[in-house]
């Protein structure tokens, strides 16, 4: 009988480490979903939900609110809110564009109906008159499409500021409209 030698151990032992890795844990990507991925917080033992939402864009032409369609997942009504607003930042579709791209959103707090929402607004990120009016329409649109959500106080840097970007008045908390 033929003896195997140290080549065939070798090869043998490649071939297993090749086949085991493809046992591991593996990552659930899904598409559409606005580019959110995992979300935060969304380790073992959390339950991960999915909500169509409407997130609000404007035109090319700074004109006008546009309305698209994409799917959030999140682990609590938190970061719901967490993930509607990066959707709001990055997920805007051909034929729209997002007033709040540039901006940072530092946190995003949430107790009972009220939301606290700190950003961080660089020079790129700010707009005359009618695009702040629009990015505001936008953010506001967007929060209280859920039922949960009743005020947005907006900090910039951590400041409660008389204006997001020097032209419109920013009220201390912007307070859903009952008749909107």
């Amino acid at each position: 009988m033929r003896r195997i030698g140290p080549a065939w151990f070798a090869l043998l032992a490649v071939a297993l480490f090749i086949l085991s890795a493809g046992c591991g844990a593996r990552t659930n990507e899904t598409g559409g979903s606005g580019g959110n991925g995992t979300p935060e917080g969304g380790g073992s033992g959390q339950t991960v939900s999915e909500a169509k939402i409407t997130l609000f864009f404007t035109d090319d032409e700074m004109s006008d609110i546009v309305e698209q369609q994409t799917v959030i997942r999140y682990t609590d009504d938190e970061d719901k809110l967490k993930q509607a607003l990066e959707a709001l930042r990055t997920g805007a579709k051909e034929g729209a564009v997002s007033l709040w791209e540039k901006a940072e959103f530092k946190s995003v707090k949430a107790e009972g109906g009220a939301v606290t929402l700190d950003i961080h607004l660089p020079d790129e990120a700010r707009f005359g008159a009618p695009g702040e009016a629009l990015a505001l329409e936008s953010l506001k649109r967007t929060l209280f499409q859920f039922e949960e959500v009743e005020s947005i106080e907006v900090l910039v840097d951590g400041e409660a500021v008389d204006s997001l970007m020097g032209h419109e008045e920013l009220p201390h908390p912007i307070v859903r409209d009952e008749s909107a």
